[in-house]
């Protein structure tokens, strides 16, 4: 995936974990609704089909054509669907009351899903378990936390999970390492990581660049987290850290609080500078249940949550879902330029 080269014994390590913790099976079908360079393909796509499963590939340029999503799932009754938050909102918008029964298990990556979207995902597939994954391209999942459909709809926010069988979690608090598992309560800190099925390194040229891990060969994954009642939180990334009149803001968090407001669907957020300083800039998009609310009423509902330096200078109403990259995030260049042209 994403020309990252990951070694067959790694590769074969986690397909065989996927098809254990999911039961895949020859009964198995997978909705794929990402492009197959992607990494999570490797478990919805390559660990289901190395079981004997099927796997339905959607068309990539068809992600948001609600009709098309609609009869994928009712063709196909997939049994197990793994998606990015982006993807989530547009089978919830495309499915409307209609529930899918079939599905057994819901696998979330990517980001934050607001509790509204998976309040409405959990009505959607009322049979499902539901499993919150983190990771990345380079170690692939390595934390997982799975929840039934109540807790799923009802937990304010996700927690990162449990670290699978196999993979070892640090929290540097700076410059203090610890394991996970010995953490102190209230441990704040950046996410270093080893598996069983980490990356080489990456694929330019015909030759392999090595990953750059630390010297004990953990792999820092630039995010932030919180260990607090025997929970690990998201906290945002470490290179999305802006420092706006003074003081540092993470433009994760102030994404979250808006998506957490339930007054819209997704942020998208951003720092620009100007003769007389820094502004940041959020753009946002309707809810998947109604219209976006007006700037004033999405700043007072952030405001009960955010401090008055994190709120942005400038938000911007996006009319219909974000442009998405390759990833199937938000493409903040063309977001920015589509704003601007305004």
């Amino acid at each position: 995936p994403k020309l990252v080269a990951i070694p067959v014994a790694g590769l074969v390590e986690f397909l065989q974990w996927g098809q254990d913790y999911f039961s895949f099976d020859a009964a198995t079908v997978s909705l794929s609704l990402s492009p197959w360079n992607f990494d999570v393909s490797l478990l919805d796509t390559w660990a289901v089909l190395s079981s004997g499963g099927t796997a339905v590939a959607a068309e990539a340029a068809r992600l948001h054509d609600a009709a098309y999503l609609v009869r994928l799932l009712d063709e196909h009754r997939p049994t197990f669907v793994q998606v990015v938050p982006s993807t989530l909102d547009a089978l919830i918008n495309a499915a409307g009351s209609t529930t899918y029964p079939s599905v057994r298990n819901i696998v979330l990556t990517g980001g934050v899903v607001a509790q509204p979207a998976r309040a409405a995902a959990a009505n959607l597939f009322p049979e499902a378990t539901f499993h919150n994954v983190y990771g990345a391209t380079e170690v692939n999942d390595c934390l997982i936390e799975t929840l039934t459909a109540q807790q799923f709809a009802g937990t304010e926010m996700l927690p990162l999970g449990v670290p699978i069988a196999g993979c070892e979690i640090y929290l540097d608090a700076g410059g203090d390492r610890q394991p996970l598992h010995e953490a102190a309560e209230a441990t704040h800190g950046e996410l270093l990581v080893r598996t069983p099925w980490m990356a080489e390194g990456y694929i330019h040229d015909g030759t392999i660049t090595p990953l750059p891990v630390t010297a004990d060969a953990l792999y820092p994954m630039k995010d932030q987290a919180l260990w607090a009642n025997g929970q690990l939180m998201y906290q945002g990334r470490r290179d999305r850290m802006v420092k706006v009149r003074g003081q540092r803001v993470n433009l994760e968090e102030l994404e979250n609080a808006a998506r957490r407001t339930g007054l819209v669907g997704m942020a998208c957020a951003w720092l620009t500078g100007t003769t007389s300083g820094e502004e940041l800039h959020m753009a946002y998009t309707a809810p998947d249940h109604g219209t976006a609310m007006t700037g004033l009423q999405l700043r007072m509902a952030m405001s009960a949550t955010l401090p008055a330096f994190a709120m942005p200078n400038q938000l911007h109403a996006f009319a219909g879902p974000f442009p998405l990259n390759g990833n199937g995030k938000p493409d903040l260049p063309t977001i920015k330029s589509r704003v601007e042209s305004e």
